[in-house]
């Protein structure tokens, strides 16, 4: 990793700051499955791990979107701003009026999220090649 960012003459800071959106998230799914009051890491493992992988699987998207396009990718993810939030709650004593709808609400935020992103890009797409979206476009019969 070094001899990649020596050779490419990236600063070890410009670099640190690309894992932060993937770092983050699992830093507080750590930190709440160490402190749950539903037992999510159990009783609601597919809503904790299915959260957990719709963010990870949205964020990737969205830098390989990035670097495909030649754009940068931000590491301030609007996905990330409800898991900080909640990791606030956390020692606040708040988790168990608050866990099961944030489990909920969140695992119906990321799949609504990556499903938006994913139509919008296939849509964006296949508007620029000029060919049909979900749709087989027949060919003018020639006489």
């Amino acid at each position: 990793m070094y001899r990649f960012l020596h050779v490419k003459k990236i600063p070890v800071e410009a670099a640190a700051k690309r894992f932060i959106p993937f770092i983050l998230p699992l830093a507080v799914y750590i930190f709440w499955g160490l402190h749950t009051t539903i037992n999510v890491t159990t009783a609601q493992v597919h809503l904790f791990i299915g959260s957990f992988g719709l963010v990870i699987a949205n964020m990737v998207s969205r830098m390989v979107l990035a670097r495909v396009t030649l754009t940068n990718f931000s590491a301030l993810q609007p996905l990330l701003l409800p898991l900080v939030l909640f990791a606030a709650c956390i020692p606040l004593g708040l988790l168990p009026v608050i866990e099961w709808y944030f489990l909920v609400g969140y695992f119906a935020l990321a799949l609504g999220s990556y499903l938006f992103f994913a139509y919008c890009v296939v849509q964006e797409m296949t508007e620029y090649l000029g060919i049909g979206f979900l749709v087989i476009k027949r060919k003018p019969k020639s006489s």
